[in-house]
């Protein structure tokens, strides 16, 4: 759930508690769905903090986007040593689909030889869900070695 969900929530249980309040003896039929209401929103709260707790325990940046929204994750990277980016793990299709990959040097060193640059990732999008993006830095023939980096992201697609 996202803060402006949990806003919308908010602004919502404080409306009800007013109106409630406003009519006096009808605050008694409220009360108990307004608490109700605070009780599951406490709830939903400790979730989201908990899943950002967790994001940022597992080095997850987490990214939050709309259904039909295209993203970009741009990653610092120098292909003359060999090296790129690449997924390392299959992406949740039914939730969003890569796009597409560029390389770009970085503008000071345009013209320098074996300058470095950024990998710019574009994703889609395509359905409400989370995906996870898992992106290591290898060099592909090295099939034995380990990456020298791995950058996960965290990705919540909202109607």
């Amino acid at each position: 759930m996202s803060i402006t969900q949990i806003a919308v929530i908010l602004l919502v249980v404080g409306l009800v508690a007013g109106l409630a309040v406003g009519y006096g003896v009808g605050f008694v039929v409220y009360k108990s769905e307004v608490l109700e209401i605070q009780s599951d929103l406490t709830t939903v709260q400790s979730r989201v903090t908990s899943l950002e707790s967790m994001f940022q325990a597992l080095s997850i940046d987490l990214i939050e986007v709309r259904v039909g929204q295209e993203f970009n994750i741009t990653l610092e990277s120098n292909p003359s040593t060999g090296y790129g980016w690449q997924l390392a793990k299959q992406l949740n299709e039914t939730v969003l689909v890569l796009v597409g990959s560029e390389f770009k040097p970085s503008e000071s060193d345009e013209l320098i030889v074996g300058a470095g640059g950024k990998e710019i990732w574009t994703f889609r999008a395509v359905n409400s869900g989370t995906a996870e993006i898992s992106l290591q830095y290898v060099r592909p023939w090295e099939t034995d070695i380990p990456p020298i980096e791995v950058q996960n992201f965290g990705i919540i697609v909202n109607d």
